[in-house]
């Protein structure tokens, strides 16, 4: 089933961060790691885990953006914004790439599967 790539929650995104990740779609099947890992093994927790999340921020160089409060102009209105932020920027002639998620590895994780896969990405029924 399609999804956007920002809606992708649990193990939905640890399965999308998989296939971006070990690069074999024919690998997975209905969420299970086939071959790399073994059979019937669940996709790694990838949004939930900073061993196994942090080499992959490191080396594609995620940045990630704290929540924040935003001033709206000169006034004193605030506009709290209450999401994790992750940014991709590969090359200063490419658009960056973004993600925003609940925590900071679910923002980096999106900004990940983004970057690799698109904007959606085909995840089996039984992980939605």
């Amino acid at each position: 089933m399609k999804i956007k790539t920002s809606e992708l929650t649990n193990g939905a995104l640890d399965y999308a961060v998989a296939m971006a990740e070990l690069g074999c779609e024919g690998c997975l099947d209905r969420g299970l790691l086939v071959h790399r890992i073994g059979y019937g093994q669940p996709a790694p927790n990838y949004s939930t885990d900073w061993a196994l999340s942090g080499p992959i921020i490191r080396r594609e160089r995620i940045s990630i953006m704290a929540p924040i409060v935003r001033r709206i102009g000169k006034e004193k209105h605030a506009l709290p914004v209450d999401y994790w932020r992750a940014m991709i920027c590969t090359d200063e002639n490419e658009p960056a790439t973004h993600g925003r998620g609940t925590t900071e590895l679910v923002a980096a994780m999106i900004c990940f599967v983004t970057s690799k896969l698109g904007d959606e990405v085909d995840i089996p029924e039984g992980l939605l």
